[in-house]
């Protein structure tokens, strides 16, 4: 029975990420937003599929998650007014209605297949200074750079790039690298566990 529970706790916290960079979106408030999930991360359709998103100081949370075999939508309430996703072919999107500065954040889309739970790769989504009196959440710096489209396109800069993300990005590691100290610990255990119900049944031999 014991082994059992730490098998499906083990189960349980199995979360990986992905290796691709962290995208930015530029904004200005008050504008309906588009963020949208890389393909490659779509393109396996056994997966269901959810929006997360984190912002500063704070654990993920979830925005909305597509259930029936992704037909239907399915909202957090805090989220429920101005937050929608769809998924047409490998295009998911999250459409924000009349964005206010609040919602800048991260925003990560999540695939999920039985007991594992995948981040793909982040946008953070700012606004422009000009439409904004408070500081926004992370300070960008991008030196000798180009950038690719217009204000709402995804960027990705070359050359020297200072990018400055106040905790957004480094809770989630925190608490992804705590669920890899405790599955590894859940595996210790159990192995432990076996080894002395083996012992045990030797002695009894």
């Amino acid at each position: 029975m014991m082994i059992t529970v730490f098998i499906s706790f083990y189960l349980f916290v199995i979360v990986k990420t992905s290796n691709d960079g962290l995208q930015v979106q530029t904004e200005k408030i008050g504008e309906n937003v588009t963020i949208k999930c890389e393909e490659s991360f779509i393109k396996d359709h056994q997966y269901s599929f959810a929006w997360f998103k984190q912002s500063y100081g704070k654990l993920p949370q979830l925005v909305v998650r597509l259930v029936n075999n992704n037909l239907n939508v399915r909202h957090n309430r805090q989220f429920q007014q101005r937050f929608n996703a769809t998924l047409k072919g490998d295009q998911l999107v999250l459409n924000i209605q009349e964005t206010v500065e609040e919602d800048s954040g991260t925003y990560f889309c999540v695939r999920v297949k039985t007991d594992v739970t995948e981040f793909g790769s982040g946008t953070l989504l700012i606004f422009n200074e000009e439409t904004s009196q408070k500081r926004t959440l992370t300070e960008i710096k991008v030196k000798n750079g180009t950038s690719y489209g217009n204000s709402s396109s995804q960027y990705t800069a070359f050359g020297e790039t200072e990018l400055h993300a106040e905790g957004d990005c480094t809770g989630q590691m925190i608490i992804l690298i705590w669920l890899s100290i405790v599955r590894t610990a859940v595996v210790a255990v159990m192995l432990f566990i076996i080894a002395v119900i083996y012992s045990v049944k030797k002695i009894k031999k």
